[in-house]
């Protein structure tokens, strides 16, 4: 999972090297600080306080800003984390800024003093002295918490994502090739989500490659402490956490009979309100071949830039008719991975309580839009005459594949259940769309 983090890693070489210059074993005992209560919040003296804060706060402190193994805080707030019990926790204490990310760090052993007095503030986000003595039931977990850019960025995005996250989404992550203790391999994985409108950079670090189903399952536990914003979801722990994906080279997706995804789909902004649009166009059979495909296309208002002032990034499509006339080779069903993530969410594919019918043929085609909320649910069936694969496009926005499609379907429903759209299109290039009475 490429992003930006190789455009501002969470330590750089000559930091590395600055800290292993630094680091030459235990250092001596040396008086902590004392931190006196504020706020009716007990703080400890694990870090000065002068060192929890981050820039120019803008109040996003924890409900307990530095809290010892054991202890934790029942009403969070903020970005960090609520220690779980025998975790220790430490975290900046205020909200990201445009120039400065937020950090915080909790770990299932006790830091390293070297690590420990040089305080949130100054850290690269790498606690490596602790991590270097990491035992193999040992968890570190660091979190960045960044502003994302606009809606222009032509880099990753990050996906957007709910609490609490899964560990079981993350994915192995190597530095440079390098590892950070080599003759006794950590295992590294990381995990990116979209939180409350924040950029999260989740980094795990496990004291060996194999942890344990306990390990594993402890660390989705203080990851559900997480805070970004409050959750109360009752999913299990373990099947948020379990399985890890392999350590081995990445296989590509399985070739099937049907693809059947939901989605949870961010949408845009225009004119002052946020739309999801549809724009279905039933094909055209020309001297035995279709001039055009049969299509369903759910899109979004996007960031208008000169170059494309009108821009509408896709969410969901799909196209069938055969035969196609070149260059087209066969339809296609893709979806967004910028806008859209993998949502348990029960989308039914039904028209019920929709009205519309048969698709125009007209090259326009029939465009329905509707007012949505920031988020909408979004599934998308096909069943294939022969098998296919989703694969990411050049530009790596979309998985797209590219088959001959016997039966395509997509749904579009609110959060709370409301239907807005539905359409279907079919081997003979017919395209049908029905939508909610309230779209336009």
């Amino acid at each position: 999972m490429t992003s930006r983090k190789d455009q501002n890693p969470l330590i750089g070489l000559d930091e590395l090297a600055r800290l292993l210059e630094a680091h030459d074993g235990p250092a001596g005992a040396r008086a902590r600080p004392r931190v006196a209560r504020s706020g009716g919040l007990r703080r400890t003296g694990l870090v000065a306080a002068g060192t929890l804060a981050l820039g120019g706060a803008v109040g996003f402190a924890l409900a307990s800003s530095l809290t010892p193994s054991g202890s934790a805080a029942s009403r969070p707030a903020g970005l960090g984390f609520v220690p779980s019990s025998g975790w220790t926790v430490i975290q900046s204490g205020a909200d990201a800024s445009p120039t400065r990310p937020a950090i915080a760090i909790a770990s299932n052993v006790p830091l390293a003093r070297s690590d420990d007095a040089r305080g949130i503030r100054r850290s690269s986000g790498l606690p490596y002295a602790t991590l270097l003595d990491l035992p193999s039931d040992g968890v570190v977990i660091v979190a960045t918490f960044s502003l994302p850019p606009g809606e222009d960025w032509l880099g990753d995005r990050f996906p957007v994502r709910e609490t609490p996250l899964r560990l079981r989404d993350a994915t192995p992550f190597f530095a440079n090739s390098t590892q950070i203790r080599p003759d006794r391999p950590l295992g590294e994985y990381a995990l990116k989500a979209n939180v409350n409108g924040r950029d999260v950079d989740l980094h795990f670090y496990f004291g060996t490659g194999a942890p344990s189903i306990a390990t594993v399952t402890a660390a989705q536990g203080q990851l559900d402490r997480l805070v970004v914003e409050p959750t109360t979801r009752p999913i299990e722990v373990e099947e948020r956490a379990l399985p890890l994906r392999s350590t081995g080279p990445s296989a590509n997706v399985a070739a099937a009979n049907v693809v059947d995804r939901t989605l949870a789909c961010k949408t845009g902004a225009g004119r002052g309100a946020r739309t999801v649009d549809v724009n279905a166009l039933s094909g055209f059979r020309k001297g035995g071949r279709f001039e055009w495909l049969g299509q369903l296309i759910v899109s979004t208002p996007g960031q208008p830039v000169p170059s494309r002032p009108g821009y509408e990034p896709t969410l969901v499509g799909l196209t069938a008719g055969w035969p196609p006339s070149p260059p087209l080779t066969s339809g296609s069903l893709g979806y967004s991975i910028v806008r859209c993530t993998p949502s348990r969410a029960r989308v039914p594919l039904t028209r019920r309580g929709l009205g519309g019918g048969v698709a125009s043929r007209q090259l326009s085609g029939d465009e329905v839009k509707c007012y949505a909320p920031v988020t909408v649910l979004i599934r998308v069936r096909a069943s294939f005459f022969g098998t296919a694969k989703l694969v990411r496009t050049d530009d790596r926005t979309m998985l797209q594949a590219i088959a001959r499609i016997r039966t395509g379907q997509v749904a579009v429903r609110t959060p709370n259940g409301k239907a807005l759209l539905y359409g279907e299109v079919d081997d003979s290039g017919t395209a049908r769309l029905f939508s909610a009475r309230s779209c336009f």
